[in-house]
């Protein structure tokens, strides 16, 4: 009887697949790095704002009385809503991955106890990479 396993190993195994595979391989991680990059700049970018509020409230207080007056309310009311925006949504972003990493390691806890009562190994690590991998909204589910 011919499965066709022969065949099949040897396209898949042949010069020409592996080097697409690879080539596949090094686009998704050079993909990857580039979403990182951008997502940690955007990260950073909000904890500028956030940290520094009283630093560019200061400064816009100094702009009040100078020769560039008239863009005071403006530049006020466009950092005001950055800020806010930026914290309300790391704040939620936060408390839905800090559920998310307590529900997995629950979740985890019950299927270890019962497949025998021996738990998974490295637990509460895959609770704090499902709270991490959190903080990226959709994909970050998928990664954890």
């Amino acid at each position: 009887m011919n499965l066709g396993i022969n065949q099949a190993l040897n396209n898949f195994f042949n010069p020409t697949s592996v080097q697409e595979l690879v080539k596949g391989a090094f686009e998704n991680i050079k993909n990857i790095g580039i979403f990182l990059t951008k997502f940690f700049i955007a990260l950073i970018l909000s904890y500028v704002f956030l940290i520094d509020k009283g630093k560019i409230n200061l400064y816009l207080e100094t702009m009040k009385e100078g020769n560039f007056s008239f863009l005071y309310e403006e530049y006020r009311i466009i950092f005001g809503k950055i800020t806010k925006g930026f914290g309300l949504i790391f704040k939620a972003q936060a408390i839905i991955a800090f559920v998310n990493a307590v529900l997995t390691v629950i979740g985890l806890l019950i299927v270890s106890f019962f497949h025998g009562g021996e738990a998974f190994p490295y637990i509460i690590t895959l609770g704090v990479i499902v709270f991490i991998f959190g903080f990226v909204p959709i994909l970050g589910t998928f990664l954890s």
